[in-house]
C-alpha cells in the first residue's frame, strides 16, 4: 500500500489529523455544553431559593398584619382595620406574583420537589383570595352591623 503525497503532504496523516482534531472539537463542545447547563441550573436553583425565601417572608408579614384578629373581635369591635387588611393585601398580592412565576411553574413538575411547590403556590393563592375578597367583606359587615348599634357590646354583656 503506497501513500500519496499532495503538495508534500501525506494524506493518511492529513486524514488522522483532521479526524483527531475534530474529535477533541467535540468533545470540547459537549464539556462546554455541560458546564452552561450546570450553571444556569445553579443560576436556576439560587434563584427559585431566593424567591421561596421572598414568599415566605410576605406570607409572614400579611399573617404579622392581621395577628391582632380573633372571630369574636371582628365582629364586636367594627371590624378589620382598613390599614391592616391593605398590608395583607399587598403582601399577599406579592406572594401570589412570585409562586406563580415561569421558575415556579418549571419546579412544580420536578420530580420530588413538584408537589411541594404545587402546595405553596395553592397557599398562596387562598391566602390572596382571604385577603381580597373575605376580610374586607367581613369587614364592612362587622363595620354596618355595629354601627346600626352603637352600644351593641354593652346590651351584649347586659344580655348574660
Amino acid at each position: 500500500m503506497s501513500c500519496r503525497t499532495v503538495r508534500g503532504e501525506n494524506l493518511l496523516a492529513s486524514h488522522g489529523r483532521r479526524v483527531q482534531s475534530h474529535g477533541t472539537r467535540n468533545v470540547v463542545i459537549i464539556l462546554a455544553c455541560i458546564a452552561v447547563a450546570i450553571g444556569m441550573a445553579i443560576v436556576c436553583g439560587l434563584t427559585f431559593y431566593q424567591q421561596a425565601r421572598s414568599v415566605k417572608s410576605h406570607e409572614s408579614q400579611a399573617v404579622a398584619a392581621l395577628s391582632g384578629i380573633s372571630g369574636s373581635e371582628v365582629l364586636k369591635d367594627g371590624g378589620i382595620s382598613s390599614t391592616a387588611i391593605t398590608q395583607a393585601q399587598d403582601h399577599t398580592a406579592k406572594a401570589k406574583s412570585i409562586a406563580h412565576g415561569p421558575l415556579w411553574s418549571i419546579a412544580s413538575v420536578l420530580p420530588g420537589v413538584g408537589n411541594d411547590v404545587k402546595t405553596v403556590r395553592g397557599m398562596t393563592e387562598v391566602l390572596d383570595d382571604l385577603t381580597q375578597r373575605s376580610l374586607p367583606t367581613i369587614s364592612s359587615l362587622s363595620s354596618s352591623k355595629t354601627a346600626g348599634c352603637p352600644n351593641s357590646a354593652a346590651r351584649s354583656h347586659t344580655a348574660l
